[in-house]
């Protein structure tokens, strides 16, 4: 038997470490991926959270002042505008009003954010002012 035959061989290959660098490098490549993913994941769920929150906070506070609209409190009775006070006719006005920021009334400018839209409903203010010295 010749001298080759005898060496056997100890340690890896160049193209086994080639290979298993490869392939450790894709393997950390699909972690990353599915690290990034889940992070998109999360931060859309936080996102959509947020905008829940905003919703329902947004439905509380509308309905909670609408449901008040043209609550006049203990106004007097000759400045509801009745027609027949028997009847309880009253001259309907509207109290709320919609406004484009572009179509303010003139109390309104300088008080709106430029490019939203605007709510108004009128109601009994939640000031208190003393009738009676």
């Amino acid at each position: 038997p010749g001298r080759s035959q005898e060496i056997k061989s100890r340690g890896f290959s160049l193209l086994e470490i080639l290979i298993a660098t490869v392939l450790g490098l894709l393997l950390c490549e699909v972690v990353l991926q599915n690290y990034q993913t889940a992070k998109n994941i999360y931060h859309a769920q936080t996102e959509l959270a947020y905008l829940g929150e905003n919703i329902r906070f947004v439905d509380l506070f509308l309905w909670q002042n609408i449901t008040q609209a043209g609550f006049a409190g203990c106004r007097n009775i000759s400045e509801l505008n009745l027609h027949n006070h028997a009847s309880g006719n009253f001259e309907t006005v509207s109290d709320i009003y919609g406004y484009d920021s572009s179509h303010l009334p003139g109390y309104l400018l300088g008080k709106v954010v430029k490019g939203t839209d605007v709510i108004v409903v009128a109601k009994a203010s939640a000031d208190v002012t003393r009738i009676v010295s």
